[in-house]
């Protein structure tokens, strides 16, 4: 499921898609990103 929520992600965040490939997403990180995918 995260897999499929990355690239979304990563285009609406391009600034931060360095971060987001080198670092794993913590459970505080998950919860932000349900919440971009859940209420854009």
């Amino acid at each position: 499921m995260a897999n499929d929520l990355m690239p979304a992600v990563l285009k609406e965040n391009k600034s931060k898609e360095v971060s987001v490939k080198q670092t794993p997403f913590s459970n505080s990180q998950q919860k932000t990103l349900r919440k971009i995918i859940l209420n854009p």
